[in-house]
């Protein structure tokens, strides 16, 4: 009985360690990126997208706000991000470019967007390109079951589930918080853990 007491420890000692921490989904290998920097609007340079890319997870993590690249090349000394632009009185043409937002709306163009963009700000309302065209993807439940592993035939107390360590591998999917996850798994883990419902509006990376 004590063997397989130990025996049980161990293999849950061995699967809750491999909880993955929420921050997981902004690392990402950068290695064989080649160094092509750009400025952001944190006043930072980065060696490469994929390096901006990563802060810009985790700048979202602590401050709910967006990095943008402002410039395709190192920040110059002394600088300072130009001030936000405001969209919400452009004077838009007709030309026909649509863009779906997140909103899922079909805008004639990004124009016409942005200025839904700005208005949707003022209600502290993230609005975000998913994809272009004149259709919007099939909006989704992320199916986070599969991702769960049942442990309740194991003898414990009371039964209990944990979340296995989630594959390295990229399934881009972007949320309807505006951003990409690297794939569904950790999706679902990052709402287990902050406790909210988002949906997959596409299955790709979110255009900003």
């Amino acid at each position: 009985m004590m063997l397989q007491v130990l025996v049980f420890a161990g293999f849950l000692a061995t699967g809750l360690s491999q909880v993955h921490n929420v921050d997981d989904h902004c690392q990402h290998d950068c290695s064989r990126y080649r160094d092509n920097e750009v400025c952001a609007s944190d006043h930072k340079t980065y060696r490469n997208t994929c390096e901006f890319s990563i802060a810009a997870c985790y700048y979202h993590e602590t401050h709910r706000g967006h990095l943008v690249i402002v410039r395709r090349s190192a920040c110059p000394a002394g600088y300072t991000a130009p001030p936000p632009v405001d969209h919400c009185n452009d004077l838009c043409n007709e030309d026909i470019q649509h863009v779906c937002g997140s909103d899922n709306v079909v805008y004639d163009n990004k124009c016409k967007f942005q200025r839904a963009q700005c208005e949707a700000a003022k209600m502290n309302q993230t609005l975000f390109i998913v994809a272009m065209g004149d259709v919007c993807p099939q909006r989704r439940s992320p199916d986070c079951t599969q991702y769960n592993l049942d442990t309740s035939d194991l003898a414990l107390e009371t039964g209990s589930t944990f979340t296995p360590k989630c594959s390295t591998r990229r399934e881009y999917v972007c949320a309807t918080d505006g951003r990409t996850y690297a794939n569904e798994c950790y999706l679902c883990s990052y709402m287990d853990t902050h406790k909210v419902k988002l949906d997959i509006v596409s299955d790709d990376v979110c255009l900003h």
